[in-house]
C-alpha cells in the first residue's frame, strides 16, 4: 500500500468547508477531494458513535483508501473538527461552504438545523447538495430562501461504506473509494482547468442517475436474491452479468433518444461503470445500495422511469422485469416490509410503480415475485 501526498494543488488563502454527514461520499470522498485542494474540512453528523471515532483521536487525521486495480492508495486526511448536529452551531459562521450528503430522507431536517443555527454576518459563499436526487435542491433553495448560490453537485465515483478489514484495522474510519471526479453547478470551487458548464453537470446526473444508479440498483437487487454481500461478487456472476450489461446497453440508447447525449460519451460512461462495478477492491456492499426500495421503485426514480421508456420504445422488458421483481423480494428493509404486509404485490406495484397489474410489465414483475410466507 502506498500513500498519497496531499501537497499539491493548495490554494493561496485556505477556505472552510463544512460537510454535513460524515458517512461514505462526506469522509471518503469530499474531503480527501477538497483537502488536496488546500481547504479545512470540518463534519457535523447525527451519530455520536461516528463523531466519537473522530474526537478520540490524538491527531485530526483519518485514513482512508483509494482502490486501485492493483492495491490501494492510503490517504492521510486531516480535518479541523468534527461535531455532533446538536454542535453545529460553534462552527458555522466561518463556514464557506457547506455540502450536504446525509440522503435524501434526512436533508429537509437537517438543512433546518444548519439554517436554523446560522448567524448574521457568516462568511457562506454557496451551499450545495451532492444527495442523489436533483430535487433535493429545491428543498436546499426553500430553506436557504436568503441565499441564491444554492447548487447541485454530481459526484462521479463509487465510494464504499466499509473497507476490508486489514485497513479498518489502520483506521476504523477507512472506507475504500476511486479517486473519481466532482461536477458542481456555479462558479464556485473549480480549478482554472474546470471550464465545464452547468449543462455538462446535468449531463452528468442524467448519465449517472440511469447508466449508473439503475445498474448498480439491478445488480444489488439481483445479488441479494443469491445471498451476494458485495457488488463485485454479483457483478461476476454468470447469470446476472448478461442481464446488466444487456440492460445498460439499452440504457445508453435510450438515453441517446431521449436526450440527445452523444454515444460516445455514453459509450466511454457505459464501459467506466461496468469496469467500477467489477472492481473487487471497491467493497460496495449490496446492503448499501438495495436499501429503500420503496423509493428507488418510485415512478419517476431510476428503474420504473426505464422501464417505461423501455414500454414506450416497444423494447423488450424481460430484464427490467426481473430487476423490479428482485426488488420486491429485497427483504431486508423494515419499511418495505411493512407496506407488503398491508398490500398487495399488485396494489403496491401500481401504488408505488404506477405498473398497472394487468399490463404486460406487470404480469411479468408478479411472476417474479416470491409469495411472503
Amino acid at each position: 500500500m502506498d500513500n498519497l501526498n496531499f501537497d499539491e494543488d493548495k490554494l493561496h488563502v485556505q477556505e472552510n468547508i463544512l460537510i454535513v454527514g460524515a458517512g461514505a461520499i462526506g469522509r471518503g470522498f469530499l474531503a480527501p477531494h477538497f483537502v488536496k485542494r488546500g481547504f479545512e474540512i470540518y463534519f457535523v453528523d447525527v451519530a455520536p458513535e461516528l463523531v466519537s471515532k473522530f474526537t478520540d483521536r490524538a491527531n485530526p487525521v483519518y485514513e482512508s483508501a483509494i482502490a486501485l486495480e492493483d492495491g490501494y492508495v492510503m490517504q492521510q486526511v486531516p480535518f479541523a473538527k468534527c461535531y455532533l448536529m446538536t454542535e453545529v452551531s460553534i462552527s458555522l459562521s466561518k463556514m464557506h461552504y457547506i455540502f450536504f450528503c446525509v440522503g435524501v430522507r434526512e436533508l429537509r431536517g437537517a438543512a433546518q438545523i444548519v439554517h436554523q443555527n446560522l448567524s448574521d454576518g457568516n462568511s457562506l459563499k454557496a451551499v450545495y447538495s451532492v444527495e442523489n436526487d436533483l430535487g433535493s435542491v429545491d428543498v436546499l433553495r426553500s430553506i436557504f430562501s436568503d441565499l441564491q448560490s444554492i447548487y447541485f453537485g454530481v459526484p462521479d465515483v463509487i465510494t464504499s461504506s466499509t473497507a476490508p478489514e486489514e485497513l479498518r484495522k489502520i483506521d476504523p474510519l477507512c472506507v475504500a473509494s476511486e479517486v473519481g471526479e466532482l461536477f458542481l453547478q456555479g462558479p464556485y470551487l473549480k480549478s482554472e482547468t474546470e471550464t465545464y458548464t452547468d449543462a455538462y453537470v446535468t449531463t452528468h446526473w442524467i448519465c449517472k442517475k440511469y447508466l449508473h444508479n439503475t445498474p448498480h440498483a439491478a445488480i444489488a437487487y439481483l445479488g441479494a436474491e443469491k445471498d451476494y454481500e458485495f457488488i463485485h461478487q454479483a457483478t461476476a456472476d454468470a447469470d446476472i452479468y448478461p442481464v446488466i450489461l444487456r440492460l445498460m446497453e439499452t440504457i445508453r440508447y435510450l438515453l441517446h433518444e431521449e436526450y440527445g447525449i452523444s454515444m460516445d460519451f455514453l459509450s466511454a460512461y457505459l464501459d467506466k461503470e461496468m469496469k467500477r462495478f467489477r472492481n473487487p477492491r471497491l467493497f460496495d456492499p449490496i446492503s448499501r445500495v438495495a436499501r429503500n426500495p420503496e423509493l428507488k421503485l418510485q415512478k419517476d426514480e431510476r428503474i420504473i422511469y426505464v422501464a417505461n421508456l423501455l414500454c414506450a420504445s416497444g423494447r423488450p422488458t424481460e430484464d427490467i422485469a426481473r430487476v423490479i421483481s428482485a426488488a420486491f423480494n429485497y427483504d431486508l428493509c423494515d419499511q418495505f416490509n411493512d407496506l407488503k404486509n398491508r398490500e398487495s404485490e399488485g396494489e403496491l406495484l401500481e401504488k408505488i410503480c404506477g405498473i398497472k397489474e394487468h399490463s404486460v410489465l406487470g404480469q411479468q414483475v408478479l411472476a417474479g415475485i416470491k409469495v411472503l410466507s
